[in-house]
């Protein structure tokens, strides 16, 4: 039986796993992934052929399985080259994903400070996968019934919880909001995850996600 609320869960842990993508899905229980990434004029791979990726980068275990340009889709042969504005699909190694974007033109953002609003099941599960990938994580959640969040409280074992609205500015700058590296707005109203995450950022919050059923 897959649980829908661990599903969505996962998903937002490999967002964070890489922030710069379009799409990313797990496979080979998690071994591998399937990563989409939007290519952009400062890419340093453009046009060079996909055949000479593996001798530029011999230790990287990544391979480019679909290619969208405009409005057509295709998987390329070794021969051909990438352009900006390219989608891209790649299989990669889980633990070659952040080496895989930055070869792509793509940042990595080491994701250690997250703030966490809403302690639903979502918000806890992510809170305890996070919590248990990296123990240097320093995790707050905000979670707006007191009962719930005494009871998130006990579950965790190196998470702040504090209770209170997470549309509450103040809160907000209590909880740190303008040094996190994540905001991860997770409650069950659309609305509301929004408008944090929307608040989030413009307070300083570097990537924030907002789930939307």
């Amino acid at each position: 039986v897959i649980s829908p609320e661990f599903a969505v869960a996962d998903a937002v842990m490999q967002r964070l796993a890489a922030p710069a993508a379009f799409d990313i899905e797990s496979f080979l229980d998690g071994k591998a992934q399937l990563v989409g990434i939007a290519l952009e004029a400062d890419c340093p791979v453009l046009d060079t052929p996909l055949r000479q990726l593996s001798e530029l980068f011999s230790t990287l275990r990544v391979v480019v399985v679909g290619v969208r340009r405009g409005e057509r889709l295709f998987v390329p042969e070794p021969i051909d080259q990438l352009f900006a504005e390219d989608q891209i699909y790649v299989v990669t190694a889980t633990e070659d994903v952040p080496r895989v974007m930055e070869v792509f033109g793509k940042s990595h953002l080491n994701v250690t400070r997250t703030l966490i609003v809403g302690a639903g099941n979502i918000g806890l599960h992510v809170a305890r996968s996070l919590e248990a990938r990296d123990r240097k994580a320093r995790l707050k959640i905000i979670e707006k019934d007191r009962k719930r969040a005494e009871l998130v409280a006990d579950a965790l074992k190196r998470t702040v919880v504090l209770n209170g609205d997470g549309l509450d500015l103040e809160l907000l700058e209590e909880a740190g909001v303008e040094s996190m590296d994540a905001v991860l707005a997770l409650t069950q109203d659309d609305k509301s995850n929004i408008l944090t995450c929307v608040r989030a950022k413009t307070e300083g919050a570097k990537l924030t996600v907002a789930l939307v059923n």
